[in-house]
């Protein structure tokens, strides 16, 4: 039986405008970019450390892999996961998830995935398989295709396709209440009437996807996409990103133009940025 997950919802009531840190482990990045925090290791985006509020065993876990990549700084997928390593995952403070469990999360540990009571792969949450039901290839027998052709499985049992427990033709419920999607459409999850929102976005109220504080806390905001900071693209919590005087700075920290590790060189023509120091 499917518990939803009623923590993020929560949340928003209680806090109004406030939303929870949006955690991007496990999202795709081909070309090799992720947000402000993150790193993309064998075309995933993993944290440095740390993380919140994850899938439990028995509960499916929230959103889809991220797509491709616009410019090398901008970003794009969604999810949450928790932290926390195990048998089948690295651990070290890094949220259990696609980018580092091979196995299932179970309350935020990786496990290894081949058992009845944790059961599953792909760092999406563990499985407890019903009697009669055994763990083979990362899923509970019984449930497939054939037997689940318009919903999909979770346990070994047929689950009807819901906003807690998306998909279709038989394959494994993930969970669409995420910080990047809203609701299941057709099996997919989407945010509002549209696409899940891409890395570096959120899902609103509206059902429309922003970029803002809360969602690129550590880059800046360009058509809506969250951004790494550079000299070029320069910004920091969601404000506009915008261009620093490339004669003036070399680089950008804080969301701030640097020249070195000092302030920007001086108006005029007298003193350029040059290797980090203002001549």
């Amino acid at each position: 039986m499917l518990h939803r997950v009623c923590a993020i919802a929560l949340s928003f009531v209680a806090l109004g405008c406030s939303y929870p840190p949006i955690d991007y482990s496990g999202k795709k990045c081909p070309d090799g970019a992720c947000p402000p925090g993150y790193l993309c290791i064998n075309d995933s985006c993993i944290a440095g450390g740390g993380g919140g509020g994850g899938g439990t065993g028995g509960v499916p876990d929230g959103g889809g892999d991220g797509g491709g990549v616009p410019d090398g700084g901008e970003v794009d997928g969604g999810g949450t996961t928790d932290g926390g390593g195990g048998d089948g995952g690295d651990g070290g403070g890094v949220p259990c998830g696609p980018s580092n469990c091979a196995g299932c999360c179970d309350n935020g540990t990786c496990a290894l995935g081949d058992a009845g009571t944790q059961c599953g792969a792909g760092g999406r949450a563990c499985q407890s398989c019903h009697a009669g039901s055994t763990c083979a290839g990362g899923t509970c027998t019984g449930c497939g295709a054939t037997n689940c052709p318009s919903g999909c499985c979770f346990g070994g049992d047929c689950q009807t396709s819901s906003d807690t427990s998306c998909g279709t033709g038989g394959a494994v419920c993930v969970s669409c209440v995420t910080a990047t999607s809203d609701r299941c459409t057709a099996g997919v999850c989407t945010c509002g009437s549209i696409a899940e929102c891409n890395l570096g976005q959120r899902c609103t109220a509206a059902g429309t996807c922003a970029c803002d504080a809360t969602s690129c806390a550590g880059g800046c905001c360009q058509a809506n996409q969250c951004v790494t900071p550079s000299v070029l693209k320069c910004g920091t919590a969601g404000s506009a990103c915008a261009a620093c005087d490339a004669a003036k700075a070399d680089n950008c920290v804080n969301g701030a133009c640097r020249c070195g590790n000092s302030s920007p060189c001086g108006p005029g023509a007298s003193k350029n940025c040059v290797a980090g120091a203002c001549n």
